[in-house]
């Protein structure tokens, strides 16, 4: 199954495993730490293993950039990318918790692929 099945539903996956439906592309950013090279790490295996035990979706892609703004430098910022099967304001609820609990600062912020951005952090 390719990747746009995979994100907008398609048929059964391969392998026994079954669509889950439908799914919806999230892009979580999180202000990052210039000093932290790995802060993406700090994110990405809770994240996938909390993804993997709810069964509320799978990480898509993680990284990390700069958020360039008028002058030099720019603002670091982590990136997540998921594929959610569920993006009703109570499941995106629950990612927010899940990534408040392990630090996202205030400017984070979560973006369906139909809705505007949520700030959201601790």
């Amino acid at each position: 199954m390719g990747l746009w099945d995979r994100l907008f539903g398609g048929d059964a996956q391969a392998g026994g495993e079954h669509d889950h439906g439908a799914h919806h592309l999230v892009v979580v950013r999180i202000p990052a730490d210039p000093g932290n090279p790995f802060a993406a790490v700090a994110y990405t295996g809770p994240v996938t293993a909390w993804l993997e035990e709810t069964g509320a979706g799978e990480l898509l892609a993680a990284g990390s950039g700069a958020q360039h703004h008028k002058g030099p430098g720019g603002t670091p910022f982590i990136q997540l990318d998921l594929a959610l099967h569920d993006a009703s304001d109570k499941a995106l609820a629950r990612l927010v918790a899940e990534l408040e609990g392990l630090g996202a600062p205030m400017g984070s912020r979560l973006r369906t692929e139909h809705g505007d951005p949520v700030p959201f952090g601790v």
